[in-house]
């Protein structure tokens, strides 16, 4: 693919400085979530506290993604951004505060993991739905692949940084970064212009109900197909990476805050090599690459079971980050270019439930096997049993697009037929 198709997207202004602002904030967000493990980590040892921190960041999402989703179609998605950078703003500001006055404590983590899983059920389906609005349809694609690739990038800055700035300020000079990264996006957001209004019709199918984007994702193939895929890669492998890896590393490993943040920001070679990988997938081949991706998972979840060095314990995170970020990428690309315009937000929540709903349940499981049978032991297990369900799921499945491009089928979901590959 040419290089200048697949930066055609950057041509658009509002998307050109929507991608900058979200970068720098992505760098602060990255940094903030590794200050976070090293902070929890030196309070608890248990994996079942960083599950139920996880636990309690999620269920908001679980509860309240549908209704982000609805609101994200009905109303000026900007305006809902702005209301999520300032709650994710303030519990950046609070918890730095806390952290440095030594006064931080399990329950303030567990209290702020509630609000910005609230924050996170607006935010996740307003922005799924927002950058597709930025470009042509023609662009859908390449955009998402390269918002992926920015978001990933921040994955090989924010960590590292984040662990060099904790050995020399400590731990609440990430969490103060990250509240001043916010602003480029806000300004970025400001920049861009609310979304011109449709027609009477079109605009009365935006003010439809959360059931219509559930309709439309059951009676849909390639689009329910990616949802089913996600959620095995959130049960089985996800809790790993977001939840416990700062255990791993730390417990496991044995890594300083140095080497830990190392760790995290080589995972994101490989979710950023996956990202960009998704510009050079074909159409016609979005199938193999998923099996590919899927076997990458595997071989990274189980090389880090059994990793007893940071080069080896390297090596395999590249490895799972990569395949992590091509499943979820191509299944989002699939997603969002066959979803209609006025059910875009709603079909995004239900996409996001895939991953944000399974994760607090799928993390406090993980968590709990972890204490139970040892943290290699349970990689192992996980890596058997995701390998095995996603043969099973893509085993019938040669070309997935097969199934029409969006412009040829996009009217309503009868119109759109079963993937013609499935045995």
């Amino acid at each position: 693919m040419k290089l200048s198709k697949v930066l055609s997207p950057l041509r658009q202004g509002p998307f050109a400085r929507y991608i900058a602002g979200e970068t720098v904030s992505m760098v602060g967000t990255w940094m903030q979530f590794f200050a976070q493990g090293w902070v929890l980590t030196a309070l608890t040892q248990k994996a079942t506290v960083l599950g139920a921190i996880n636990f309690a960041s999620g269920i908001p999402m679980l509860l309240l993604t549908m209704l982000g989703g609805s609101l994200a179609d009905r109303h000026d998605k900007r305006r809902i951004l702005f209301c999520v950078l300032g709650a994710q703003i303030a519990c950046a500001l609070a918890l730095g505060w806390l952290i440095a006055s030594k006064g931080i404590a399990i329950w303030h983590i567990l209290v702020a993991a509630i609000v910005l899983g609230i924050a996170s059920a607006f935010e996740v389906p307003a922005v799924s739905a927002l950058v597709p609005e930025l470009v042509r349809r023609d662009q859908i694609g390449n955009a998402i692949a390269l918002d992926r690739s920015l978001f990933h990038l921040t994955r090989l800055i924010g960590p590292a940084v984040s662990g060099a700035l904790i050995g020399w300020y400590g731990a609440a000079s990430a969490y103060y970064v990250n509240a001043l990264s916010f602003l480029p996006l806000a300004a970025a957001l400001l920049s861009i212009a609310p979304r011109v209004a449709g027609s009477a019709d079109e605009e009365a199918k935006r003010s439809g109900g959360i059931r219509d984007g559930i309709a439309y994702v059951r009676g849909d193939a390639p689009t329910r197909s990616m949802i089913v895929l996600m959620s095995l890669t959130t049960f089985f492998v996800s809790p790993f990476l977001l939840v416990l890896m700062p255990l791993y590393s730390r417990v496991t490993l044995g890594l300083p805050a140095e080497k830990m943040g190392v760790l995290m920001a080589i995972s994101g070679i490989g979710s950023f090599t996956g990202a960009l990988g998704l510009l050079s997938v074909p159409h016609g081949h979005r199938a193999t690459a998923l099996k590919v991706a899927a076997g990458l998972i595997a071989l990274g979840l189980g090389g880090l079971a059994a990793s007893a060095s940071l080069r080896l314990a390297c090596f395999a995170i590249v490895c799972l980050a990569l395949g992590l970020s091509a499943t979820f990428g191509i299944s989002n690309i699939i997603i969002q270019e066959r979803a209609p315009d006025h059910l875009r937000g709603r079909v995004s929540a239900v996409a996001g439930l895939s991953f944000f709903g399974l994760v607090p349940f799928s993390g406090l499981l993980v968590a709990g096997t972890v204490d139970w049978i040892g943290m290699r032991h349970a990689m192992a297990c996980a890596a058997i049993l995701f390998a095995a369900s996603a043969a099973v799921l893509l085993a019938g499945i040669r070309r997935l697009a097969s199934a029409p491009f969006p412009s040829e089928a996009r009217q309503a979901p009868s119109a759109i037929p079963p993937l013609a590959d499935a045995k």
